[in-house]
């Protein structure tokens, strides 16, 4: 909203701005109730509406650019989406985001380029510009369907990390090709591969200092609205500092949001303070989403789409979708090995159809110079691809999911979910009502009563979580299996502790730790006695879905319930 103010702001009509902000968050609104009843994607009847009223000429005073996209839309999305990434599970499946976001940016990159250059006349340096401007994946209503109906966490953050760490590389690409393709300079190996090493160390390096420094701050105060403008700061900050640094300020908004989200709320803030801010970057979010996704719609106009534009999109639309196939059914299978993390070929469908393109690519053809060249449109290409992606892609996606059973749940997993997060929620409670007690923040007979009430509220729902999981089926499998995988990783942090003590040597460490990753799950199942008449199945090790492609989750089953999506 900020850079809508400063484009509007310019003619130096303050009514007339306020008037367009205010229009724009009325149809977001007016957007969102009609979505909760129609259950449509809210980003993807953002940009129909915005479609539809571009033929009518309304908001015709908006002029989306690259600056305006990058700079105060982009921050507040990725740092919203870092904050509430699950560090565990990102951890866990380290390798396989790696491979999507590094891999899998080139392998889609590679096929759309290859796709293009079959087309006449189009060339190599046109090709290869416009695979990578269109070569990151942004699935914001993929991960809001994913929240809607709870999709398991591993599914979540392979398709939200690969998201979170493709756009810098998909970033350096289009940099790299479009200097080698307009630049009068030509571009070598070793600079590309100094670029990209560049952008991604400063990137990380003023991310986690700037996320440090914020967190340290937040440690001496109790006050949820100091502490929110912080992390504001942070998250406009990091991207701010690391792109004048010349490094990548996407990655310098994720490493400070995922230290803040994952340390600085746990370790510095109230359990007040931790909501307010999980809810201010909620609603921020909302706002930057709703924003940018209804003025991508206000800003193209459909009959742009034609003729040579129109099949140069056909075709980059094929290669995108053959570079995706490329990803799920041969990167995934061979990332998906791992025992400890598992990718159920449930999984593969669901990331093929999942990879969406939105407002990155619209960012980086919006700051071409030369926006035609090959005898196309560029930006009418890139924005035809990003509306096939969201709409089609897009439209289709929950029914998608139902169909390969990654939005359904067994009744007994469901009510187990429901006690779980009351019963964490209780805790919760109870540890404020015992803070605020040590403060001298209630009275004495006022906390007694209070705790009263939330020990007998627990202690029913403890009784419940016990029954259900002594009952076997689904439930106790799931849990059983988490567990053993939380046990598996604690063994492995002793080992790397011991082992940089000095106290063991790396190979015995690296040894066990195998060990554990293999064996804990299958001791974790035979150590559990089984109730009569129930024998336990060979589940998914990960407890992401299984192998019958159904997401449940891990956090709900876990004991890691995060306090937001």
């Amino acid at each position: 909203m900020i850079g809508l103010v400063a484009q509007a702001g310019a003619a130096g009509d303050i009514a007339v701005t306020e008037t367009l902000i205010v229009g724009l968050m009325l149809v977001s609104a007016l957007v969102a109730i009609a979505v909760s009843r129609l259950r449509l994607p809210y980003t993807v009847a953002l940009v129909l509406v915005g479609l539809a009223l571009s033929l009518v000429g309304a908001f015709a005073e908006i002029d989306l650019t690259s600056d305006l996209i990058l700079l105060v839309f982009l921050p507040p999305l990725l740092f919203d989406a870092a904050i509430n990434l699950d560090l565990d599970q990102l951890v866990l499946r380290r390798w396989q985001v790696g491979a999507l976001a590094i891999v899998g940016t080139v392998i889609s990159a590679a096929a759309m380029a290859a796709a293009l250059f079959a087309v006449p006349g189009l060339g190599w340096k046109a090709s290869l510009v416009l695979a990578s401007i269109l070569a990151a994946t942004d699935p914001a209503s993929v991960l809001a369907i994913f929240k809607e109906h709870g999709v398991g966490t591993g599914l979540r953050t392979l398709m939200e990390g690969e998201s979170l760490f493709n756009d810098a590389l998909a970033i350096v690409l289009f940099l790299i090709t479009a200097e080698w393709a307009f630049g009068a300079t030509p571009v070598t190996f070793t600079d590309a591969a100094t670029e990209l090493a560049t952008e991604v160390f400063v990137g990380v390096a003023t991310g986690a200092l700037l996320g440090l420094v914020a967190h340290r701050l937040m440690t001496t105060l109790d006050n949820f609205l100091v502490e929110i403008n912080l992390s504001l700061v942070t998250a406009y900050g990091a991207y701010l500092v690391a792109d004048r640094l010349e490094g990548s300020g996407v990655i310098a908004v994720v490493s400070a949001g995922i230290l803040i989200g994952n340390y600085g709320t746990r370790r510095a803030m109230s359990a007040a303070s931790q909501v307010s801010l999980i809810e201010f970057w909620e609603v921020l979010a909302f706002l930057a989403n709703s924003a940018l996704f209804l003025v991508l719609g206000l800003d193209f106009d459909l009959r742009d789409l034609r003729g040579r534009t129109l099949a140069v999109t056909v075709v980059a639309i094929a290669g995108m979708l053959a570079g995706r196939a490329v990803i799920s059914f041969v990167l995934l299978p061979l990332l998906g090995r791992s025992r400890s993390a598992p990718i159920p070929r449930p999984w593969w469908i669901a990331v093929f159809w999942g990879g969406l393109r939105g407002s990155i690519p619209i960012a980086l053809v919006l700051g071409l110079d030369q926006r035609r060249f090959g005898g196309v449109d560029a930006v009418a290409v890139v924005f035809g691809v990003v509306l096939f992606s969201l709409i089609v892609q897009g439209l289709s996606y929950r029914a998608l999911l139902d169909r390969l059973g990654l939005t359904a749940r067994p009744h007994d997993v469901e009510r187990y979910e429901t006690v779980l997060g009351e019963a964490l929620s209780l805790r919760a409670a109870r540890r404020e009502l015992d803070a605020m007690r040590s403060t001298g923040d209630i009275v004495v007979t006022l906390f007694e009563q209070l705790r009263h009430g939330v020990e007998a509220q627990l202690e029913e729902a403890e009784h419940e979580l016990a029954a259900l999981t002594s009952d076997g089926g689904s439930v106790r499998e799931r849990q059983v299996n988490v567990v053993a995988r939380r046990l598996a990783a604690s063994r492995k942090r002793a080992l790397a502790d011991a082992s940089r003590a000095g106290r063991i040597s790396d190979e015995v460490a690296r040894r066990l730790s195998r060990q554990a990753d293999m064996g804990l799950v299958e001791q974790g199942l035979a150590a559990v006695p089984e109730p009569d008449g129930y024998r336990a199945g060979g589940g998914d090790p990960g407890g992401d879905g299984g192998g019958d492609g159904d997401g449940g989750g891990d956090d709900a089953v876990g004991g890691q319930a995060r306090g937001h999506g």
